[in-house]
């Protein structure tokens, strides 16, 4: 890499993200100023524009509870998705999901009213999930989590709004620390925040 470091043109990263900028404005093909309004491309549609595909299958989302979707249709990844989820959910059991999965349609919006938990550390996941496990209450009350595994990747972004899209709540655990400033730059698009929880 011309910049000495394989991650250099990560989203989080000041070279990234200039990079992504100067892409956007030399290949975008300007559908966005047919309105008079100017509409920054999203860093994936900036790439794409110059011929660079960003994997969608190596962006994921680490998640626990999260219920499926009733999909109807022929979108088999969606199908797969939603019977996924509902059965690692019904199991307790976390799941990793790429972005094609979180795009399919499986996942769904959870009701006005309820919360959804964002975390930082993967290892508060397995705890959750653990602890979870070993209840043997019925019906399935399912705590729903979302982990960011530090900074969060488009995946993780995408399936936070797609939960709250129904008017559910987040809130956020995790270290106060130089890292939570760019991290609560890229979730504050995501509605329906609660009250901010740091330790």
């Amino acid at each position: 890499s011309l910049l000495g470091d394989a991650h250099g043109l990560d989203e989080m990263r000041p070279m990234g993200r200039l990079a992504a900028a100067a892409v956007g404005v030399a290949f975008h093909d300007g559908a966005a100023f047919d309105t008079g309004i100017v509409v920054e491309p999203s860093r994936r549609d900036a790439w794409a524009s110059a011929g660079v595909v960003l994997s969608n299958v190596s962006s994921t989302a680490l998640s626990l509870g999260v219920p499926g979707a009733l999909v109807r249709g022929i979108n088999p990844l969606g199908v797969a998705t939603a019977a996924m989820l509902e059965a690692m959910r019904v199991a307790r059991a976390p799941v990793l999901l790429t972005l094609d999965q979180v795009r399919s349609g499986g996942a769904a919006p959870l009701p006005n009213g309820c919360l959804l938990h964002v975390c930082e550390n993967p290892t508060i996941v397995e705890v959750v999930a653990s602890r979870w496990g070993a209840l043997a209450q019925e019906p399935l009350t399912a705590p729903v989590l979302v982990c960011t595994m530090g900074q969060p990747s488009t995946a993780v972004v995408e399936l936070i709004e797609l939960l709250t899209a129904g008017g559910a709540h987040c809130r956020y655990r995790g270290g106060f620390d130089c890292a939570v400033l760019p991290l609560a730059r890229v979730l504050r698009p995501c509605d329906h925040w609660t009250r901010a929880r740091f330790a």
